[in-house]
């Protein structure tokens, strides 16, 4: 009974200290949803659920209940909640936007691209739907249209960088590094700390076997943060393919402090210690 009497006062008090008094109205119970979505996601769709009693055609407390269910893994009762706020509002895409993502989440990319593209019929100048629809052909390896929406954000907006970053890796997979590095080289002038900007240009330097340029690239990003297995791996690399096995060496053994299950650094490294010893 204690625990009972201390968590009703508990919810007394933060709704006090949010509202001054108990919440009324149904924008009282969303407002409180919103400040709790994603800290604390059960609290969230107990109030969106208290929005919906008072208010059962309020949409928007439908959906952000759905994101609340998404955030915890619940796709079913995510779904239903988008289900009925599209229901409710037809022409409001980020409901559409929202079932995309429950779809991308439970594996269904065509599903996601068919919610993803009905939202950008609605608003056809949404960077985050364009980087949401991109982002699910990318990971179906559709990298074409992947890198039409991803050149689509950055028309809307040349000063954002995921559309370069993101356009660049499309680019990688279908080993275009040529077109890889360009977009990559500017993603690195929005924002010269990007880490993977450099790790990704490194890479595409080495797969064109400019090794000195690569060299440079993962220097830089070995700077900007020296706790990732892959950058010591990759230079490691790169100080492989020029027969500085010592430096080599060094940057594979770091690879596996950092990463004891870097299983590409593991298998490299007795090579590189066979060619040293070989080495005349």
């Amino acid at each position: 009974m204690k625990k009972i009497l201390l968590s009703a006062a508990f919810c007394l008090t933060v709704l006090g200290m949010v509202w001054g008094q108990a919440p009324k109205t149904v924008k009282d119970y969303v407002d409180i949803g919103m400040d709790y979505l994603e800290s604390d996601n059960d609290r969230a769709i107990e109030a969106f659920t208290a929005a919906i009693k008072i208010d059962p055609t309020y949409a928007d407390a439908y959906i952000f209940r759905s994101v609340s269910y998404y955030l915890l893994g619940d796709f079913n009762k995510a779904m239903n909640d988008a289900n009925q706020a599209i229901k409710l509002e037809p022409d409001n895409e980020y409901y559409y936007y929202v079932r995309g993502d429950i779809y991308r989440g439970n594996n269904e990319p065509e599903k996601a691209i068919a919610e993803y593209t009905q939202a950008l019929k609605l608003d056809p100048d949404n960077l985050g739907t364009y980087f949401a629809r991109g982002n699910t052909y990318f990971d179906k390896g559709d990298y074409d249209r992947a890198i039409d929406d991803f050149s689509q954000m950055i028309k809307l907006n040349p000063k954002n960088g995921d559309g370069y970053y993101f356009r660049g890796n499309s680019y990688l997979m279908k080993e275009d590094y040529k077109k890889a590095i360009a977009d990559y080289t500017q993603r690195i002038k929005l924002d010269p700390d990007f880490v993977l900007g450099y790790c990704n240009r490194g890479y595409s330097y080495f797969k064109v076997k400019d090794y000195n340029k690569a060299l440079a690239d993962f220097n830089k990003a070995i700077q900007l943060d020296p706790s990732q297995s892959l950058l010591f791996e990759n230079r490691g690399e790169v100080y492989y393919k020029k027969k500085d096995y010592n430096r080599a060496i060094a940057d594979l053994e770091e690879a596996l402090r950092l990463d004891p299950g870097n299983e590409t650094a593991a298998k490299l490294l007795p090579e590189v210690r066979q060619a040293q010893g070989g080495k005349k």
